[in-house]
């Protein structure tokens, strides 16, 4: 319908859209399919914001599936683009990604650590800042050491750069005492 009415601009909206809806009723299938189109219009169009959201999902949905190593990857790329584009509220949506991860890797305190952070980002959108909170209501602990002085884009650089350490100096930085 958009193509036929000249809408191709908001095709790529309604496709980001309909991939985060899947990911959110659970339907990770209709969700990886609606990510691929709309990350791969998104591409073509040069939109970083879609591309990087989109990526970000996958990175999701690769934690669902049990794949850290593809998660890890998919978030250094999302992460990469939000950080070049200055776009904070994706930089802390990766920041919640992250955390889902270490959980996953078996760090919950660091999870938790790192939902605390994210969820105080002022420059976060208010409805991020928001679902972060519920998460955190939810089950992961913000227990451990001391937040250890990073900020957003210094914790950013850390999450791209040590992908392919599986990030284990940024996890103990974050235990460390301060």
């Amino acid at each position: 319908m958009c193509d036929r009415h000249g809408l191709s601009g908001v095709r790529v909206y309604l496709l980001t859209n309909l991939a985060e809806l899947a990911f959110k009723t659970g339907d990770d299938e209709a969700a990886l399919a609606h990510a691929r189109r709309a990350l791969e219009i998104g591409e073509s169009a040069g939109n970083r914001v879609v591309v990087s959201t989109m990526t970000l999902l996958l990175a999701r949905l690769a934690l669902h599936g049990g794949d850290l190593p593809a998660a890890r990857s998919r978030l250094a790329q999302a992460l990469g683009i939000a950080t070049a584009i200055g776009n904070p509220t994706l930089q802390v949506e990766a920041v919640s990604v992250f955390a889902d991860l270490l959980s996953a890797q078996g760090e919950a305190g660091c999870a938790g650590q790192l939902l605390a952070f994210a969820a105080g980002q002022p420059r976060a959108s208010a409805p991020l800042r928001e679902a972060i909170r519920a998460r955190m209501a939810a089950g992961l602990p913000a227990e451990g050491a001391a937040w250890p002085g990073l900020s957003l884009d210094d914790l950013a650089h850390r999450i791209v750069a040590e992908a392919g350490s599986d990030h284990a100096a940024l996890v103990a930085h974050l235990k460390s005492p301060q």
